[in-house]
Formats: structure tokens, sequence, C-alpha cells
């Protein structure tokens, strides 16, 4: 049986047939979690087949369905009160809770790398609002001086911050849907897993552009006020 993710990727249906090296194997069915989870790019098959196909000397992990869910920790402990060597029974919520762990760290380090990449991104920006802000100068105290209000300067030079940003955020879109691709490439070439570990979904990309948004108007605040605060008459004078 196949996990539907899987199905789909490998074009397969039920009654055809999975090829894996010399072997071929007849598609029975199909799993699906309905959470769109890992377990739909999972392969399923007796316990004997899989370890006399691989020539495995034993096996990992079992999972065991129970009809009774809460006798779990009594069952775990039974079977840890047996002394098997090398083994150690734990119940559904002790093993996710230690999967759970894990994937906290690994958020709370892409938080931190994201957080970094985000500090010099607004950095870049508000270097380069600065660069072209001192170089115009004159060019704003000329609008002022021909009746532009305050407000209509700084409201052009917020948009242009953001529209770079925009720019910049839609180049790294593009970069992280390919980095995405090529990492699920070679997950799959050296380590055999064809379950997605990286996704570009409308969400991620919907927030990419409102964070690119947010660093081109952080970016230009620094320059916004240096504008605001200008004089006509220094303005006309800066060189």
């Amino acid at each position: 049986m196949l996990g539907e993710g899987l199905a789909v990727n490998e074009g397969l249906a039920q009654g055809s047939f999975l090829q894996n090296g010399q072997n071929r194997y007849v598609v029975s069915g199909l799993v699906r979690s309905g959470l769109g989870s890992f377990q739909d790019y999972f392969v399923y098959m007796p316990l004997e087949t899989a370890i006399q196909e691989t020539n495995a000397r034993g096996v990992q992990e079992v999972w065991i369905k129970l009809r009774d869910p809460y006798s779990a920790p009594e069952v775990a402990r039974r079977i840890n009160e047996l002394g098997i060597p090398g083994a150690h029974a734990l119940t559904k919520a002790q093993y996710m809770g230690v999967a759970s762990d894990y994937i906290s760290y690994v958020w709370l380090l892409q938080f931190c790398i994201a957080a970094i990449g985000v500090l010099i991104a607004i950095t870049a920006a508000m270097n380069t609002m600065l660069m072209s802000t001192y170089e115009r100068l004159r060019e704003f105290a000329t609008l002022r001086a021909i009746g532009a209000s305050r407000t209509a300067v700084v409201l052009m030079i917020m948009a242009e911050s953001v529209l770079l940003s925009l720019a910049g955020g839609l180049l790294g879109i593009f970069f992280g849907w390919l980095a995405s691709y090529l990492l699920d490439r070679a997950v799959l070439v050296l380590f055999k897993l064809t379950f997605p570990l990286a996704q570009v979904t409308l969400l991620l990309v919907g927030e990419a552009l409102l964070l690119s948004c947010l660093v081109g108007l952080v970016g230009a605040a620094i320059p916004a006020v240096l504008v605001w605060r200008l004089k006509i008459v220094d303005g006309l004078r800066w060189d």
C-alpha cells in the first residue's frame, strides 16, 4: 500500500506496479492521512517482506496499534519490564514529545537565522535609501520650493523603498523555490526519502511579500525623517 502523496508523485494508482530495483510490487491500495503529513509518502508492506527484500538483520522501530489506546502506558511498561536487550517501548505521546522537542529546536534555529537575515535586509535597505536621499537633497528641496508638501516628498521616498524591497522579495521567492526544489531532489537521491522537506506555498509567498514591504518601510524611516526636517534653503545649497 502506498501513501497518497507518494502515489501522486510517482503517477501510481491501485493495481499498478511499484518498481524498486529488480523487484516489482502490486499497489493494492492507497493510504490517506487527511493531514498532508509525511505519512502520505510512505510505502506500507508486511514486516517479513520488508526484511527479506532489504536484507535487513532486524528493525529499528515497530509500531503497535492497540484496540484500547488508553492502555498504551501499561503496555509500554510491561514491554520494558521484559528486559529485551536494546529495546525500549514508548507511547505515542512520549514518542511525539521527543520529536516535538527536536522540531522546536529546529524552529528556534530557523527563527534566529531568519531574524539575522531580516536585520541585514533592513540595514541594506536603509543604507541604500540614505545614499539615494543624500544624492537628491537638492531635488527634494526644489520640489518643496515649487509647492510639494513634506508629506508628498516623504511618501515618494517610502514608495521607492517599498518597491525596491518588493523587487528583492520576488527575487528571494524565486531563489527560495529553486533551493527547496533542489533540496527535495538531493534528499530523494541521497536518502531515498520521497516526502517533501521544503515547500513554497501561497501562504509563505504572501508572508514573504508582506515582510518585504515591512523591510522597505523600516529602511526608509531615517531617510524620511531627514527629508521631513530638511529646510528648503539648506537643501538648495546642498552640493
